[in-house]
């Protein structure tokens, strides 16, 4: 269930969110991100000083958050990684996400599951072809 099934109002949600990311940043060492359904959801986390923005692709967001946007688009000010794509059962073959995301300019991108027993998780024999490194902004 998402945040506005829920009943919570978007700018409590912002504010627990900043809150969260202030003392992630505070006590600890690692990059703070969200997850986010689409990109619909950015204005929500705009602004509250997480490193990477992240976002979810599957079939039905596409009409909403296409994955042939370029990144750019968007007027990020961090880098954005695609935090969640369905490993099965989708028109695009693991490797032409991970490869479109690549071209669109996300910073990565990461399977939904390897082993799950939902629609949406199994690699398959797509696995060997995704392991190559991830253009850095160094080269």
């Amino acid at each position: 269930m998402g945040w506005e099934e829920a009943g919570i109002a978007p700018w409590t949600l912002r504010s627990r969110l900043g809150r969260m990311a202030q003392l992630a940043h505070r006590h600890g060492d690692r990059p703070v991100t969200v997850g986010l359904g689409t990109v619909r959801g950015l204005p929500l986390v705009r602004g509250l000083g997480l490193d990477v923005f992240q976002i979810h692709w599957y079939d039905r967001h596409d009409a909403a958050s296409p994955l042939d946007r370029p990144v750019e688009q968007l007027h990020l000010d961090r880098p954005l990684l695609l935090g969640e794509f369905p490993t099965r059962n989708s028109r695009r073959s693991q490797t032409e996400i991970v490869a479109t995301a690549r071209r669109n300019g996300y910073c990565g991108a990461l399977a939904w599951s390897l082993q799950a027993g939902d629609a949406f998780s199994g690699m398959g024999p797509a696995a060997p072809q995704m392991d190559t490194p991830w253009p850095t902004a160094s080269g």
